[in-house]
């Protein structure tokens, strides 16, 4: 007699008391601890066919039945899933966590676990960031970091940035060669350096056309320097080495006062910086009877008197510049 058909709707029914031929089949030899286990289970059992899993047991979920998929020898279970080696069964992994990879500059992060019937790989965190993943069928992927790693950037010339290896960024007029090195002989008329203890390299150059004490400012301005500032015995044997005997020249502290005001004020560098120091033979900034056009810029002449002294702010003489490494451009 024939046999009836099992219908193609419904997934195959084997008695769940038989082992379950090439898959996954328990040795005569079973605990009674794992019979008790597959009987408290028998829909897992008898769904032996993934793809019939959509059908359902009676009482389980989707989830459940893929979770249960015997896979001993049938290999991968379904995305998600992993062969799990104690029950020969298809079970969710766990959370997959692992160590830092790549390095701290950034690159490459760390390499999951081979593909295979195994678990996936644990996920590793790139240099930059990235984390590798685990996936279903036990591969686990490193992505590379995402940070950039911290490496010099060449110096650029003529970028406007005063840069490692650079001396200044140069500019029209400026003692800052093209190839951002000082040459104090390109500053203005020419002129004399100073290095000072910082690093920083100064040009002083004397202007080359009598203005009063507001316009040479401005013109030291134009070459981005200033009018100078003297701070030491060092710095004020160079100023007087650029100006002739008997010649009066700017430079740059006043006290701000108007002309018709006959009472000294206190002096600063139009810089401002610290006005600590006056030379040997003083700084005389008496107006005496001024009027109304009392001095109120200093002066410094050449020759054997090294002291400074002031005049009329608006009178017309040469000033001398001072001009740093350190100032923009």
């Amino acid at each position: 007699m024939a046999s009836i058909p099992t219908p193609p709707d419904k997934p195959r029914l084997v008695n769940r008391d038989q082992p379950l031929h090439g898959h996954g089949a328990r040795s005569r030899g079973e605990s009674g601890e794992s019979r008790v286990k597959a009987a408290a289970r028998p829909c897992r059992l008898v769904c032996t066919q993934l793809a019939l899993g959509l059908l359902g047991c009676a009482g389980l979920s989707e989830s459940e039945i893929l979770r249960g998929k015997p896979c001993a020898d049938r290999g991968a279970c379904a995305a998600g899933y992993v062969c799990e080696a104690a029950t020969n069964r298809c079970v969710r992994p766990p959370a997959a966590t692992g160590p830092t990879g790549g390095n701290p500059a950034g690159g490459s992060g760390g390499t999951g676990g081979p593909v295979g019937s195994g678990t996936g790989g644990p996920a590793a965190v790139g240099g930059g960031g990235a984390v590798a993943v685990a996936n279903g069928a036990g591969a686990g992927v490193g992505q590379e970091g995402g940070a950039a790693g911290a490496f010099p950037t060449p110096a650029v010339c003529g970028n406007g940035l005063v840069e490692a290896g650079e001396e200044c960024e140069p500019d029209a007029g400026t003692p800052c060669t093209a190839g951002c090195s000082v040459d104090c002989g390109a500053f203005i008329n020419g002129g004399a350096m100073l290095v000072f203890a910082d690093g920083t390299v100064h040009c002083y150059s004397v202007l080359a056309y009598d203005r009063d004490w507001g316009d040479s400012s401005v013109r030291c301005g134009d070459f981005n320097g200033y009018l100078v500032s003297i701070h030491d015995d060092e710095e004020q044997a160079i100023v007087r080495s650029l100006i002739p005997v008997d010649q009066t020249v700017w430079i740059g502290a006043t006290d701000g006062r108007s002309p018709d005001d006959p009472v000294p004020g206190t002096y600063t560098w139009e810089t401002d910086e610290p006005f600590a120091y006056t030379p040997v033979d003083g700084f005389d900034v008496a107006t005496g009877d001024c009027g109304v056009d009392c001095p109120h810029c200093a002066t410094i002449t050449g020759g054997s008197n090294e002291a400074w002294s002031v005049d009329v702010c608006s009178t017309a003489r040469r000033g001398i510049c001072e001009w740093d490494s350190a100032s923009p451009g």
